[in-house]
């Protein structure tokens, strides 16, 4: 009788260490991006998504190409936010670069992640613009990314990389880069590296005092610059 009695208090322990496990790992996942409690409708209320968290990091060569590595944190506030927020567009041009999506998931409030199947929920279009522009580009192309299981409270993580193998302009690197967008922008860091010897001309736009930041170094023979937007 006793392995009897073994086995009616084996299966619940074994099942309570299941539960005691998988709680663990929730709470843990929970804290994985703690910068998102801070990302309520409590602490913008009048927000319809908020870009909680972008880091974005640009390495370039002599001769103009470079790679572009983009990784964000947009969270959900209202339907509006919803609406607006539930198709992701990310724009190439296939003459000088290619882009490819390296993560594309919903972070629930409670921490849970929810990937994308990009397969099922993604196309590539040309762009309307494109279209009623005088001069047609048939390599210009938008990817959309559908997120069918999108909600309030929800956050849209993903990393994407584009490669820029041609540059427009041989031996030359230009670019507009937005540290302000229609909802508020929390956090985002912006990094350019490239050879120490090029020398690379910067301008910050309509700067409002006290949310951007900016410094510069040199490491292993490469000159890296970084922005820091905060609170715009």
């Amino acid at each position: 009788m006793k392995p009897k009695i073994v086995r009616r208090f084996f299966l619940p322990v074994v099942l309570l260490c299941i539960v005691m496990l998988l709680n663990t790992l929730l709470v843990k996942n929970c804290f994985a991006y703690p910068f998102l409690k801070e990302v309520t409708r409590k602490f913008y209320p009048n927000a319809h998504a908020v870009l909680a968290n972008e880091v974005e990091k640009l390495h370039f060569k002599k001769d103009g190409t470079y790679v572009d590595d983009d990784e964000v944190f947009l969270t959900i506030l209202d339907e509006d936010g919803r609406r607006s927020e539930k198709i992701q567009s990310f724009y190439i041009d296939r003459y000088y670069a290619n882009l490819n999506v390296e993560v594309m998931e919903i972070i629930k409030p409670d921490g849970r992640k929810i990937s994308v199947d990009l397969k099922t929920n993604s196309r590539e279009d040309t762009p309307l613009s494109n279209t009623e522009a005088n001069i047609y580009n048939p390599k210009l192309k938008v990817l959309k990314v559908f997120l069918p299981n999108l909600h309030i409270g929800d956050t849209i993580h993903y990393k994407i990389h584009r490669d820029y193998f041609k540059p427009v302009i041989p031996r030359n690197l230009y670019g507009l880069v937005l540290g302000q967008y229609t909802f508020p922008v929390k956090s985002y860091t912006f990094t350019i590296a490239g050879p120490a010897d090029v020398k690379l001309h910067t301008l910050v736009k309509d700067k409002v005092k006290g949310t951007v930041s900016f410094r510069q170094w040199v490491k292993n023979g490469r000159k890296v610059y970084r922005w820091v937007f905060k609170n715009v």
